[in-house]
């Protein structure tokens, strides 16, 4: 079980095209038999952009618990 708070910072919006940088920091609880164990976790985006509005792409770069670099797509309901 985990929770992390993110903050994330636009440094460009523009109607297609936003770039963005992210922190967030949180915890992590991990259970096995009778031991538990809460560790903290962090992620961070050092540079991420997005293309597109309703139907998008992105690809970010930052490290911690999401990996170092990350690609996607999604759509906005």
């Amino acid at each position: 079980v985990a929770a992390i708070l993110d903050f994330r910072f636009e440094w460009l919006r523009r109607d297609v095209v936003q770039m963005y940088s992210s922190v967030g920091v949180g915890l992590a609880a991990r259970f096995a038999f009778n031991n538990g164990k809460l560790s903290p976790m962090y992620d961070m985006t050092l540079f991420g952009i997005m293309v597109g509005k309703d139907f998008y792409g992105y690809f970010e770069f930052g490290g911690g618990i999401s990996g170092l670099a990350r690609i996607g797509i999604g759509y906005r309901f």
